[in-house]
This record gives structure tokens, sequence and C-alpha cells, in this order.
């Protein structure tokens, strides 16, 4: 990955406008911080509505239709899923608690998004770095 190699690195250059973003970004961090420490319940709700969206994002983008009524307690819960369309979505809603609960210690490489829907199943092969826990 040359981006990462010091010489790429030294060659870039940023014009003022790029320089602002960057370090409003940096503000915006620290504030992300502080925010996450004093309202938790409400990146709570934040991080279900986000998991509900993709997941219904994800399966669309798979051709796979689920009512909506239905769709939210697919993802947000343990629910049964006796069709194959309900069978992904609890598949997806898997895939994104697995990315939550250990993403920081997960290695991305481009084949990530793929393998995540797989390892979610405990029994498959993973990789060496990646250890998906056992359904309880």
């Amino acid at each position: 990955m040359h981006s990462l190699a010091p010489g790429h690195l030294a060659r870039l250059r940023f014009d003022t406008r790029q320089l602002v973003t960057l370090r409003a970004l940096g503000e915006y961090r620290g504030k992300q911080r502080l925010y996450g420490a004093q309202s938790p319940e409400v990146l709570g709700d934040l991080r279900q509505i986000a998991v509900v969206e993709s997941t219904e994002s994800s399966n669309r983008l798979e051709g796979v239709v689920v009512a909506a009524s239905r769709l939210k307690s697919l993802a947000l819960k343990d629910a049964a899923s006796r069709s194959r369309s309900r069978q992904g979505v609890a598949g997806c809603r898997d895939a994104l608690g697995l990315i939550h609960e250990s993403g920081e210690r997960m290695v991305v490489r481009k084949n990530a998004p793929i393998f995540a829907c797989y390892a979610t199943s405990w029994w498959m092969r993973c990789p060496p770095n990646c250890k998906p826990a056992r359904p309880a």
C-alpha cells in the first residue's frame, strides 16, 4: 500500500481549503469522544437506526426484500428467520454486530465485506486475525 509510504506522504501538498477541513476533522474528533461519554443512550439509538438502515440497504443490493415491519425486528433482535430472505437479513445483522463488537481488532482486506457475511457463522473458517464469537 504505497499511500502510507514515507516518500508518498512527503510529496503530498494541500491547499488552504483542504487544511481547514483537516483541522476541523481533528477538532470534531475530540468533540465526538466528549459526546460519546456524555450521551451514550443517544449514540445507542443512532447505532440501532444505522444497523437497520445498513441492513436494509445491503439486502436490497442483493435483491432481498423484507417488509419494513419485519425488517426492524430481524435487524435488531435474534428473531426467528425461516425464509431465505429473512435469513439474509439475520446474516447481515450478525455481520454488522461482529464489525461493531470487534472492528478495532479486525484487519481490513480487500475481501473484508464479503468475509464479514460468512464470519458471522462461527463454524466457518476465519482469517487468523478475526475470531468471531460463538453464539450463546
